[in-house]
């Protein structure tokens, strides 16, 4: 009984509201205080005489922002506290027709005693259910904290367990990093994944830490943290796409063409995710935006034609994917002339389409097109374009036309020393093919 009480105390399962979060953030200067800070701060002396968590003494004060939690926050005590707060009114603003109540630890649970680590546990994991949902604060985004503390993935394991839903939430600082991120680098949301591995979350208690890691272990009928990991992932892979979709929502009600650009941009980062359907809606809104501010015969809107194709190219559009290129290459030869690196690009679009329709000569008939306009401009490619150059001549090479593969060969082989010196293994992969066959 005794210990009942002491759980009992230890978690208040009343929650907070989205009112009283924004009246506590501009009743303090929180600034960059982390969730600790705060404690040792604000909560801490406000509750130390009566030993309580913060909603008791808000109940005893008569505070009308109370109600019973419906979603379990887990986050990292290490990070700012107005990171949380962020997260938490987002959460709020996206749900005006619920009545919300946020179990935040900070707020909600008696920070002046502590459990054993078996009752806290069981405790954790009861709030969770309790509540229905766990909100998972992710910041920062490329490497989240709240991933790194035993804690909270154990919140997110027992979440997982009991089919309570697990959001992600982003405060508003990390989102407007991811969107810049993004824009910038579409290969960030792919190591922002790499990055997650649950096996890498500890906790500062000893005690804790050796319970978490045999509860672990248990999971999955002793799959343990690498099959929690992949299930994280594929949520976190989930969120990503739909934060970056979101990022390009807002996108589509402009008219501006660099708006458009950004847009094309997302597309193809959800394009790389094969999430098609999105990524080609995206297109479309970037296109029909570029035709009216660039004008049909412009090569950006080339650029869209040509983002358009890649996209039904990867839904399997064949027909349609080559209608898109053969427009985008007649602006380009219009816009740019025949002999210009991007009209090259157009065409090399075009040779892995015929090659994947099985069109073995179209294919080669584009990609030799597409040489001819590379090869005077070789040192001025990028080595990812060198390279695929290097892999037509192989091509050429293999299809009979050893000469001609020969010589394309050579160049690249070039190419690729003055950048990455004759070791690097692209350039003695290449290199070998030039060797007699013996």
């Amino acid at each position: 009984m005794a210990a009942e009480e002491a759980s009992s105390s230890f978690y208040d399962n009343t929650g907070v509201s989205a009112v009283f979060l924004r009246i506590f953030r501009a009743q303090y200067n929180l600034g960059e205080l982390t969730t600790q800070q705060a404690f040792d701060q604000v909560i801490g002396p406000a509750t130390h005489a009566d030993k309580c968590a913060y909603t008791q003494t808000l109940k005893a004060e008569g505070c009308e922002f109370l109600g019973p939690a419906t979603v379990k926050v887990s986050h990292s005590w290490r990070r700012p506290l107005h990171e949380s707060i962020d997260a938490m009114l987002d959460y709020a603003a996206k749900r005006p027709d619920q009545d919300v109540f946020f179990w935040h630890d900070l707020f909600c649970r008696n920070i002046h005693t502590d459990l054993p680590a078996s009752e806290k546990s069981s405790g954790l994991r009861a709030m969770g259910k309790t509540a229905g949902e766990v909100l998972l604060v992710m910041s920062p985004w490329t490497d989240p904290d709240a991933l790194q503390r035993g804690w909270c993935v154990w919140s997110v394991m027992g979440a997982v367990e009991d089919g309570v839903p697990v959001t992600m939430g982003l405060p508003e600082r990390e989102a407007q990093r991811m969107k810049e991120a993004v824009l910038a680098d579409s290969n960030t949301l792919v190591n922002a994944l790499v990055t997650v591995d649950a096996d890498r979350s500890v906790c500062d208690d000893k005690e804790a830490e050796t319970l978490l890691r045999s509860k672990f272990a248990e999971y999955a009928s002793g799959g343990g943290l690498a099959v929690l990991t992949l299930e994280i992932k594929a949520r976190m892979r989930t969120w990503l796409l739909d934060t970056v979709a979101g990022f390009a929502e807002v996108l589509v009600a402009s008219d501006a063409s660099g708006e458009a650009l950004k847009l094309l941009r997302l597309a193809a980062v959800l394009r790389d995710f094969a999430d098609n359907a999105r990524a080609k809606r995206f297109c479309e809104r970037a296109l029909e935006v570029l035709r009216t501010s660039e004008g049909e015969e412009s090569a950006v809107t080339a650029t869209a034609y040509d983002q358009l194709g890649l996209t039904l190219h990867s839904m399997g559009d064949y027909a349609a994917c080559m209608e898109m290129y053969e427009k985008a290459l007649k602006i380009k030869k219009s816009a740019l002339g025949e002999q210009h690196a991007d009209t090259a690009v157009t065409l090399n679009y075009m040779a892995l389409t015929h090659e994947r329709k099985g069109d073995h000569a179209k294919s080669l008939a584009a990609s030799k097109a597409a040489v001819k306009v590379q090869l005077p401009i070789l040192q001025r490619l990028h080595p990812s374009k060198v390279a695929a150059l290097g892999d037509v001549a192989v091509a050429l090479s293999r299809s009979g036309q050893q000469e001609e593969g020969r010589q394309i060969l050579q160049a690249c082989v070039r190419a690729l020393t003055a950048v990455y010196g004759s070791s690097h293994p692209i350039v003695k992969r290449y290199d070998s093919f030039l060797q007699p066959q013996t």
